[in-house]
């Protein structure tokens, strides 16, 4: 009853000048009719309907109203137990014999299942590129900044992650620059556009446009076309992380007791006005310049979008850094806790 209830508040929210255009052709003869002929004599149970489904949806869009709805519908939702997919790297079946690689990270996607599966509270199971949908609460991507693509060229998978997001769902990507690569089950490629640089002509002593075939622009990213984020472009390093205030992350910098991550292309600003990016762990770059200075960036953030959550992790995962993958599932068992208990983050 709450996803109805949101859904007609949904509507009511996109299309509120056509809801407003319909109550008032609507209730202008209405009124008219019952001034002349009395109430009674207009009163049926077709014009009834007629109303209510014109008033409702923009009662429920209300500014007040609907963030309560849609507070009670999450909290319904992500009552354990929670739903957890991990992405197998599969497309269309499991005989695919060759998966993805694993940039930016060295944990298997075994490892990421048994992180959850031992807790009653979460039901995990694998999920094929093609079958992503809104049966499942979370899904993860442990493949890093690769993610397995059913149809590279137009992005249907990609697009699909997008509609799982708007709906309602949480996407996990764990390591690295979400989406910059994609794997249709026989080659990794980039999504984003080609970088084009310069390069110095010996001979005439020229700069010349120069295409580098195996690199997409970092400024330019899918995550940024997408989602509108934009991310550190520094190699990787091991820098010191401070927790936020929200009561259900404020001790996160000291989970796996080590108040450090390995940082790589971690979020920092969200450029579209319909999502809203919030830390979920701090941490400054410093930058060694003529004057040093420090960038302020989020390894580990939340990307509210839509009804839904893209949980960000901008780490380099190292098997030899076992207290960044801890960071990670402690995140999400957090993010799971939080919307259990207040139905937003």
């Amino acid at each position: 009853m709450n996803g109805l209830l949101v859904e007609l508040g949904n509507w009511g929210r996109r299309y509120r000048g056509d809801f407003i255009a319909g109550s008032a052709a609507f209730l202008v003869p209405f009124l008219i009719t019952w001034a002349f002929k009395g109430f009674y004599d207009i009163i049926t149970i077709t014009s009834l309907i007629g109303l209510v489904s014109l008033i409702l949806p923009l009662l429920l869009s209300h500014k007040k109203l609907f963030p309560f709805l849609i507070n009670a519908w999450r909290k319904d939702k992500f009552n354990y137990p929670v739903n957890i997919g991990i992405l197998s790297g599969h497309l269309f079946d499991n005989k695919e014999t060759k998966g993805p690689s694993h940039p930016f990270t060295d944990f298997l996607p075994e490892e990421w299942y048994d992180a959850f599966s031992s807790d009653n509270s979460f039901r995990v199971s694998w999920v094929l590129a093609k079958d992503i949908s809104d049966k499942f609460d979370i899904i993860i991507n442990p493949f890093g900044e690769e993610y397995p693509e059913t149809d590279k060229p137009n992005h249907s998978t990609l697009r699909q992650i997008i509609k799982f997001v708007r709906n309602g769902g949480v996407f996990v990507n764990v390591a690295g620059l979400a989406f910059y690569y994609s794997w249709d089950g026989e080659n990794e490629d980039i999504t984003g556009p080609l970088l084009k640089t310069y390069e110095l002509d010996t001979i005439p002593g020229l700069l010349q446009p120069k295409i580098i075939l195996k690199t997409s622009d970092l400024m330019d990213s899918s995550l940024h076309n997408y989602f509108g984020v934009r991310t550190t472009f520094f190699k990787e390093s091991v820098i010191p992380v401070r927790s936020v205030t929200d009561e259900f992350f404020n001790d996160l910098a000291s989970v796996g007791k080590i108040s450090t991550v390995k940082e790589f292309r971690s979020a920092y600003r969200s450029e579209r006005e319909d999502a809203h990016l919030k830390p979920l762990l701090k941490a400054d770059y410093p930058i060694q310049d003529a004057q040093p200075i420090n960038f302020g960036c989020y390894p580990i953030s939340i990307l509210k979008f839509g009804k839904g959550y893209l949980l960000l992790n901008g780490l380099k995962l190292e098997k030899a850094r076992q207290s960044d993958f801890e960071k990670e599932v402690e995140a999400i068992r957090r993010v799971v806790r939080k919307l259990s208990t207040i139905g937003d983050l």
